[in-house]
C-alpha cells in the first residue's frame, strides 16, 4: 500500500538540520571571571588595579625617605677653635635698689667649631661654673651661689649647647640651642658679631636673660622693684683656629 503525503504534511514532518558543533557555551558570571583571570595572568582584574596602586604608594614612599635622608645628612665637622681664655671674658649686669652692678664668671669652658662657610657642621658648647660669678661686693658674692639664687651645690653648671647656625650678613649670626641653668632648660637664641682674620676670631655677643624663667631669685627676690627680672649677658671671645 503507499503512502502520499501533502507538501504540508512533509514540511511538518521533515527531521530537523543536523548539528554542526556543540551549542556555544554560556556566558555566566563565573566564566567572565575565569576569563578575566586567563587575561590578567591568574590575577583578578580589580587586583590588578589595587596592586598597581601599592606599587605606586611605595615608590613615593622610598622617594620621601631618600629626601629625608638627604635632608638629615651629617655635615661634615667645621674646624675647631682654641680660646684664649686671658683675652676672653663672660659678664653679667644688672641692678639692685635701682643701682648698677656687673660682674663675671671666673671659670668657665667652651668647645667651637665654627666656619662660616659650613655653618650645617659648626657647633658650641659652653659651660659656666656658676660659684666662680664675682661682681666684688662681699655680701653679694656669698648670696648668688646660695639656693636662693643660683642654687650652686645642687645645680654647679650653667651649660649652653648650639648646633644651629644663621648667617645675618655683614658678621652677623644667631646661635641656635639650648640653656639649662638651675636645673631648667630652656630654647635660647644668642645672636653675635664675629670677625675673623687668618686663624684668628673675635667674638661678641650680648643679650637680655630673664632670670625668673630659670628660676634665679626665690621668695622675696621674685619682685622686679629691687631686682630687675631681666640680666643682661655680655660674651666677649678671642680664639684660634686650631691646627
Amino acid at each position: 500500500m503507499k503512502f502520499e503525503t501533502s507538501p504540508r504534511d512533509s514540511t511538518r514532518l521533515a527531521p530537523p538540520p543536523p548539528l554542526r558543533g556543540p551549542p556555544p557555551p554560556c556566558k555566566s558570571m563565573w566564566e567572565d571571571k575565569s576569563s578575566s583571570a586567563k587575561r590578567g595572568r591568574g590575577t583578578p582584574k580589580g587586583w590588578r588595579g589595587h596592586a598597581s596602586t601599592v606599587r605606586r604608594i611605595i615608590f613615593r614612599l622610598s622617594l620621601t625617605i631618600l629626601a629625608l635622608t638627604a635632608a638629615n645628612a651629617v655635615a661634615a665637622p667645621a674646624p675647631s677653635w682654641t680660646v684664649d681664655k686671658a683675652a676672653s671674658a663672660v659678664r653679667f649686669s644688672s641692678s639692685l635698689n635701682g643701682q648698677g652692678f656687673s660682674g663675671a664668671f671666673r671659670r668657665w669652658d667652651a668647645v667651637i667649631r665654627f666656619d662660616p662657610t659650613n655653618l650645617a657642621g659648626s657647633s658650641v658648647t659652653a659651660s659656666i661654673d656658676v660659684a666662680s660669678a664675682a661682681t666684688g661686693d662681699a655680701d653679694r658674692d656669698q648670696a648668688l651661689p646660695t639656693a636662693t639664687f643660683l642654687s650652686a651645690a645642687k645645680f654647679p653648671r650653667a651649660i649652653f649647647t648650639a648646633n644651629s647656625f644663621r648667617s645675618l650678613g655683614a658678621n652677623h649670626y644667631q646661635a641656635v640651642g639650648q640653656l639649662s641653668l638651675r636645673g631648667v632648660s630652656k630654647p635660647l637664641t644668642l645672636p653675635f658679631t664675629l670677625a675673623i682674620t687668618g686663624s684668628k676670631a673675635n667674638m661678641t655677643a650680648s643679650l637680655a636673660l630673664n632670670r625668673l624663667a630659670f628660676g634665679v631669685g626665690q621668695d622675696e627676690w621674685q619682685k622686679t622693684d629691687v631686682l630687675p627680672a631681666n640680666v643682661t649677658l655680655s660674651i666677649a671671645i678671642a680664639a684660634t683656629r686650631a691646627k
